[in-house]
């Protein structure tokens, strides 16, 4: 690896795809970087797949996804022959932090797009450090660049996921606020209308986000939180991750899982984070919903193929879990499509200006934990109840919210019971509590 490259002849690094057949008439992609020459063909096969994966952690995949090799391959091809700013870089070993923050520099100021308006987002920004950042720390703990671990990786802690020891992480040293979060206007607020609108298009056109929605809004779950949830069914766990205690015919209690983070997919994707391990009891004034909500979901996935190893609640067309980034993706493809042409053609003049923001501007799905909260403040619950249901470590957040009471109250919030009602009239929802 510490040979010269030749600049000369329009080499570039690119991610090449080795396809092998197991022995099993299985066919497998085998990822690899290799060193590209400007016809096309292959200059060198680079063995640089070797060396990605977190540092000092246990790789979840034996063989790296062609998106993080994609990252590494654009910092290498912009520090050994893009970079306008020095003297061209001959050998790996020659590498430096401050080229490869040049890169992270670049990687964030310069537009994606034709117009010079579209910059990456903050998870591209992010993803592409880490990778970058760790690929480059296991090459100097084996010695095959000038750097050390240090000039790039910051040696930290976190609570264990199944106890409460501490273990190491490994955080980037690099850290920007990318040119998109800038530029773009943060939408933290939703009336109530929209949120009723959302639910209604989600039913229509994407109804296997329509029960994730109304998770976060009725037990105020994060997104990655949401997405770990499993079916009845799911082997992975002794314990049900939703469970529901029934009095009669009335809804006794419903209880969530969130005590350990599982793997929900066989390729080990992780599927979102569990910030906090805890068990949620979901609000009595919100129940109802979230177990109609989940009544429809199960009738909505019986039936349809799932990993049964894992038992996901909430499918992507392949069957697997889906993940935050799908989640995200599909809620923006629904607003972009369907909510925003509804609230441009709305009479309310605070409904088509949210219309004109989300031209422009992303939906973050954590935005249904905001609006859950503003509902908690709203039915009169204390800081110590609302952080309680929140799940927060403390009351600061929950204090936050109280203070600027007065002003949610002038926005009201039962119209969301009224907009369920609506759906069940409808036709929509054909699930009762029995």
């Amino acid at each position: 690896m510490g040979e010269i490259i030749k600049i000369d002849n329009g080499y570039r690094f690119c991610v090449y795809t080795h396809r092998v057949n197991n022995g099993e008439n299985k066919v497998l992609d085998i990822p690899m970087v290799v060193l590209k020459r400007e016809d096309g063909s292959v200059a060198k096969y680079t063995g640089y797949e070797a060396f990605f994966g977190p540092y000092k952690y246990k790789r979840r995949n034996d063989v790296p996804t062609q998106g993080q090799m994609g990252y590494v391959c654009q910092a290498l091809n912009y520090i050994f022959f893009q970079s306008p700013n020095r003297t061209r870089v001959r050998r790996l070993f020659d590498v430096t932090a401050d080229m490869i923050f040049e890169f992270f520099e670049y990687y964030t100021k310069t537009p994606i797009s034709a117009s010079g308006e579209r910059f990456r987002g903050k998870q591209s920004v992010e993803k592409c450090v880490s990778h970058v950042s760790n690929f480059f720390a296991n090459l100097a703990e084996k010695g095959l660049c000038s750097m050390t671990v240090k000039d790039l990786l910051i040696r930290s802690f976190r609570k264990g996921k199944r106890s409460a020891r501490e273990y190491e992480v490994f955080i980037p040293v690099w850290k920007a606020k990318p040119v998109s979060c800038m530029r773009k206007e943060l939408i933290r607020d939703l009336p109530e209308e929209a949120v009723q609108k959302i639910l209604r298009l989600a039913i229509r056109h994407d109804p296997m986000l329509y029960f994730l929605i109304t998770v976060q809004i009725t037990a105020g779950l994060r997104p990655g939180e949401a997405l770990n949830l499993r079916r009845p069914d799911s082997p992975v766990s002794a314990n049900q991750s939703i469970m529901i205690s029934m009095y009669g015919s009335r809804i006794n209690q419903i209880k969530i899982d969130l005590n350990t983070e599982f793997a929900l997919r066989s390729d080990n994707t992780p599927v979102g984070r569990i910030k906090k391990e805890r068990t949620v009891i979901t609000y009595a004034g919100f129940m109802e919903e979230f177990y109609t909500a989940y009544m429809f979901h199960l009738k909505l996935i019986e039936g349809r193929e799932y990993e049964r190893n894992y038992g996901p609640l909430f499918l992507n067309k392949r069957g697997m879990a889906m993940t935050y980034d799908l989640y995200r993706k599909r809620l923006n493809k629904l607003v972009k499509t369907y909510l925003v042409p509804e609230l441009m053609e709305s009479d309310t003049p605070e409904l088509q200006a949210l219309g004109m923001k989300l031209l422009t501007n992303q939906l973050a799905p954590h935005i249904f934990r905001h609006y859950f909260t503003v509902r908690l403040v709203l039915s009169g619950r204390t800081k110590t109840e609302i952080a309680g249901y929140r799940g927060d470590a403390d009351e600061k957040s929950a204090e936050a919210y109280l203070k600027n009471k007065g002003a949610l109250v002038a926005k009201a919030y039962e119209g969301h019971a009224l907009a369920i009602e609506a759906l069940k009239k409808e036709g929509m929802l054909h699930v009762t509590v029995e």
